[in-house]
């Protein structure tokens, strides 16, 4: 009876085997494993059956943790189960029980793992680990990233940085692309400018000519990662000077009155200390030479009297 259940137990797993994964049980239990804990069950396919508990919606849950702790999801379940196989006895009545007991255990402790995370708005990342589908899953974001705006003025420097707002693989290359003086994200309108693994792109001197769209495209493992986008405009340096003219020139065309609008009203221009001290001693200098002026023609009068008296 024990060499038919061995037998039963091996065909099973060769079954298991060949199928493909489509469930957490063959993706996170091992089949030596699964097999080395169904050896102390009483029913060895009542065993088997009992695993598809791993598929439950709660174990699905707590599974999907980030990718960098796959591995440790796998290790947690295997440590229980190594356990497991250590505190039961061979036909153990309370065997299932105690499997339940793993499956519980497991999702209180695998829930308390990193999460899985998309961080938007753009580039392809593996979110989080399936384990129904024994993967990771794609977020599912645009592999594009909005353009963001630049300006720099003419003859001055600038670098444009292509990096992700999420962690890239550790090997990646990165492809430099432009158009000239347009605002834009089709890729036909661009040209290579420069491959290889510097993630800046500088400009020692920025010209008319660098005005445009430049596109970075992140690569890994020969796929796209991310395409970063940046509409670079360069200012003339007489752009301020010909701001102020057609400011002054457009004043010079307003109405009388907008015109005065433009000034500050009258109680608001007060004279300067210079402008009075100069009205006051002007005003002192014109009363000096009146007062002078009477006093000279009061003595000519008094003079010409004089002269006409009888002696």
């Amino acid at each position: 009876m024990y060499a038919l259940a061995l037998c039963f137990l091996f065909l099973r797993v060769l079954c298991d085997y060949h199928e493909p994964v489509a469930g957490c049980s063959q993706c996170l239990v091992e089949l030596t494993l699964k097999s080395t804990v169904c050896r102390k069950a009483k029913a060895v396919d009542v065993c088997f059956n009992k695993f598809d508990v791993f598929n439950s919606d709660e174990v699905v849950q707590a599974s999907k943790v980030a990718k960098t702790h796959v591995e440790e999801l796998k290790v947690l379940l295997k440590t229980k189960l190594d356990d497991l196989v250590q505190k039961t006895t061979h036909h153990d009545p309370q065997f299932l029980t105690k499997l339940q007991k793993v499956v519980d255990d497991f999702i209180a402790e695998a829930s308390k793992l990193p999460r899985g995370q998309c961080t938007p708005p753009c580039g392809f990342q593996d979110g989080m680990f399936n384990c129904i589908l024994c993967r990771l899953e794609p977020c599912g974001l645009p592999l594009d990233c909005p353009v963001n705006n630049k300006s720099v003025e003419e003859g001055k420097p600038i670098q444009l940085l292509c990096d992700a707002p999420f962690k890239l693989p550790p090997s990646t290359e990165n492809v430099w692309r432009f158009a000239d003086f347009v605002k834009t994200q089709e890729m036909e309108m661009f040209e290579d400018v420069v491959e290889g693994n510097d993630n800046l792109f500088a400009i020692s001197s920025a010209t008319k000519d660098h005005q445009g769209t430049y596109q970075c495209e992140i690569i890994a493992n020969k796929a796209s990662v991310v395409r970063i986008y940046y509409f670079l405009t360069v200012i003339s340096q007489n752009v301020k000077g010909h701001s102020e003219l057609e400011k002054i020139f457009e004043l010079s065309l307003l109405p009388e009155e907008n015109l005065h609008a433009e000034s500050p009203p009258p109680s608001q221009q007060l004279p300067s200390i210079v402008l009075i001290s100069f009205c006051f001693t002007s005003l002192l200098l014109l009363f000096s030479l009146t007062l002078g002026a009477i006093i000279l023609w009061n003595s000519s009068g008094i003079e010409h009297t004089t002269q006409k008296e009888p002696l």
